[in-house]
């Protein structure tokens, strides 16, 4: 996104400093917390909006949005917004609205709810070419040696992450156990557990599970990007989430346009409802480091009996088995695909006992026959 403009605000207890990227001067502006506890629980309870007619949830989502922006952007720092986002006869289309939060309290205001009711007269974040994402600092990222291998580590049971992940992304899995010496290039953390991040950091961490919005900023001093939620969804909700912020890493490998398709796809599948604005994205600069899922080139991916219908120059052993694995592996993709056509909800709960332990051991022995088969071609 070098075609946007990058705005900032830092938000402390009494006061907020706003200014555009790359000028050195600020408007600063006095601030005040404009919404309560009481607010923010109402936001975040389905229970009040089931007996609520009409988009009540949407009409609060919005009124704290409008709030959040007045007490942000007024005065000075509403004239400076307005030339932010006036500015397509400049070639800019879109900005990138960077919150900085000097408190954990400050932090947990739901931001991404800022609503512009007079220019773009939308939720800032779901405006086409907008972004909203939350840094620890403003200035550059600091000089931290990252991980170098792309792919996705997933911590936790595999059968609750495994179906937004791209087929063609190098995964691997960890149940428990000490933390590798590097990660790949993201690090996902199925619900709320300690995350041990020694030696060389994931490029983005998520941290799939409810209120993980305070870890993930604690986390973001170290990674340079960290994806976390403020409250839990619906397993619908999660699974449009996930599978469209995996789509965008794989197509461009940018954080903050995956998570803005990814917000977006969340309010076309759940209309008048807050839910797209519960993910929490921080990072620790301006760029992010580009993600890769694969190693591999775009090209569009064979399968294992594709790749086999031209001879292998193998020894007749290992061609023999090679062959087996390719049929092993068909057979049991269509398999695992039967279960998730079953169970598409993937909740670990929901399935009887019997139904996980296969669908566990689907996705392990898959892994095992696909590592075995590119070992030995």
């Amino acid at each position: 996104m070098a075609d946007c403009m990058d705005l900032w605000v830092e938000v402390f207890a009494d006061h907020a400093l706003v200014r555009i990227a790359g000028d050195p001067k600020h408007v600063r502006v006095p601030f005040s917390v404009p919404v309560d506890h009481a607010d923010l629980s109402t936001l975040t309870s389905p229970l009040v909006f089931k007996q609520t007619a009409g988009n009540a949830e949407s009409d609060f989502a919005r009124d704290i949005g409008m709030r959040l922006f007045g007490a942000v952007f007024a005065g000075e720092a509403a004239r400076l917004y307005a030339n932010a986002v006036g500015t397509d006869d400049q070639g800019i289309t879109g900005v990138r609205l960077h919150i900085v939060a000097a408190s954990p309290d400050l932090q947990a205001l739901p931001w991404e709810l800022l609503y512009d009711r007079a220019i773009k007269r939308d939720f800032v974040a779901l405006v086409p070419g907008f972004t909203i994402g939350r840094r620890t600092h403003r200035g550059p990222s600091p000089h931290t040696a990252l991980a170098t291998q792309p792919g996705v580590l997933i911590v936790g049971d595999p059968t609750h992450a495994q179906p937004f992940v791209p087929s063609s992304a190098a995964v691997s899995y960890q149940e428990r156990g000490s933390a590798p010496d590097e990660f790949p290039h993201v690090v996902h953390v199925l619900g709320k557990q300690p995350v041990s991040l020694a030696g060389r950091p994931p490029l983005l961490l998520i941290l799939d599970g409810a209120a993980t919005d305070q870890a993930a900023a604690f986390h973001a001093k170290k990674v340079p990007a960290v994806l976390g939620f403020r409250t839990p969804s619906t397993d619908t909700v999660r699974a449009t989430f996930l599978t469209e912020l995996y789509g965008a890493l794989g197509k461009h490998g940018r954080v903050e346009s995956a998570v803005a398709k990814a917000r977006a796809a969340v309010d076309l599948s759940e209309p008048g409802r807050p839910d797209w604005s519960f993910s929490v994205l921080y990072q620790n600069g301006t760029e992010a480091p580009r993600i890769r899922l694969t190693s591999r080139s775009s090209q569009p991916a064979q399968s294992s009996a594709q790749r086999l219908k031209t001879p292998i120059p193998l020894r007749p052993d290992l061609r023999a088995e090679a062959e087996y694995l390719a049929t092993m592996i068909q057979l049991k993709r269509t398999n695992l695909a039967t279960l998730r056509d079953r169970w598409p909800d993937h909740s670990l709960k929901a399935m009887p006992e019997p139904v996980r332990r296969q669908l566990k051991d689907l996705l392990t022995t898959l892994k095992r026959d696909r590592d075995r088969l590119k070992d030995i071609t």
